[in-house]
């Protein structure tokens, strides 16, 4: 649970920079 909290904060704080991996892999996480 802690890891996905912080990979979702990481992936909103790094969206501009790293939007391509984070946030792919969070919002597969997601949903």
């Amino acid at each position: 649970m802690f890891v996905h909290i912080q990979y979702f904060v990481c992936s909103i704080f790094w969206f501009p920079f790293n939007s391509d991996f984070f946030s792919n892999e969070i919002y597969r996480i997601i949903f």
